[in-house]
């Protein structure tokens, strides 16, 4: 479980390919949040251990990585707690592909 205090209200970000990370960085400072960039997953499932409060990634990050520590540290929260985890995509499609239509 992650821990509480001053980390514990950071984003740890996983966003290896191009400028995304530095770019979240930067709005989420200028937004009054601190944030730390992981250069990998186990970097990132480190930091989310040793305090973190949302894990920002894209989905070029996981895409052919080993996902069992994250799964396994997710699995180990207490039945109370969700940890909030962010996925960046570049899937298009907007709304409409996300909702089934009505009507």
């Amino acid at each position: 479980m992650s821990r509480p205090g001053p980390l514990s209200e950071r984003a740890v970000i996983l966003a290896p390919q191009g400028r995304d990370a530095e770019v979240a960085v930067m709005i989420l400072k200028e937004a009054g949040f601190a944030a730390h960039i992981a250069s990998n997953l186990t970097e990132l499932c480190e930091e989310i251990e040793s305090g973190t409060g949302l894990a920002i990634m894209t989905d070029q990050a996981i895409h052919d990585a080993d996902l069992r520590p994250l799964a396994g540290w997710l699995k180990a929260q207490p039945p109370w707690s969700d940890f909030p985890i962010v996925l960046l995509t570049q899937q298009g499609g907007g709304r409409s592909a996300i909702l089934p239509r009505c009507g």
